[in-house]
């Protein structure tokens, strides 16, 4: 019984990580719930593999809400300054800056496609596109989405705030990001990064 849970469990876990999808017959006959819609009486029974499945499931939805933060949290900024209908000229400079860093940032996005991860990871080595000549436009160009919607808003102490904490965040992260795909890619990544403006 242990044994076959623990198969299970690997059966679980390899499906949330996109490894395998068994079915749900298998998941059944290897004793786990191995489904988030399993009956009740079942879960029941395999409590310690419905666990997991449930963690993993939360995780997961984690991860997605994470991957589309930056939208979200773009478009409550964006609808927060209009709404302030302050419409001087220093608006309009900021939403400029904004709208082209914005849209800067979701090509980055598009193009960065299934590589995309909240943690840094080696999925892909990404070298088309804007990460021809910059390799963290994502970072670079949601940057400037929202220093311009800051200059839009008019607090300065606030930009202020949002760059000292932006660039202590995300420098740390992108050498982060840099080491990991270093250590994955190796001369492959290197030759790249010196093809790079930064």
């Amino acid at each position: 019984m242990q044994q076959s849970r623990a198969i299970a469990r690997d059966s679980i876990t390899a499906e949330f990580l996109g490894i395998t999808k068994p079915s749900h017959s298998r998941y059944h006959s290897e004793n786990s719930c191995g489904n988030p819609r399993a009956d009740a009486q079942f879960c029941v029974e395999h409590g310690a593999t419905c666990d997991m499945t449930f963690r993993l499931m939360t995780v997961k939805i984690l991860n997605e809400i994470l991957r589309y933060i930056d939208a979200i949290l773009f478009t409550v900024f964006i609808a927060a300054v209009i709404a302030r209908h302050d419409y001087s000229l220093r608006f309009f400079i900021g939403m400029a800056v904004a709208t082209f860093g914005i849209a800067l940032w979701g090509v980055a996005r598009v193009q960065l496609g299934s590589s995309f991860a909240v943690t840094a990871q080696a999925k892909k080595l990404v070298t088309t596109g804007l990460y021809s000549r910059i390799r963290n436009p994502v970072y670079f160009f949601g940057g400037i989405g929202y220093l311009g919607l800051f200059i839009a808003w008019g607090n300065w102490l606030a930009l202020v705030i949002f760059v000292l904490v932006f660039v202590s965040y995300q420098i740390p992260r992108a050498k982060k990001e840099q080491r990991v795909l270093e250590q994955a890619f190796g001369d492959e990544y290197r030759r790249y990064r010196a093809g790079t403006w930064f």
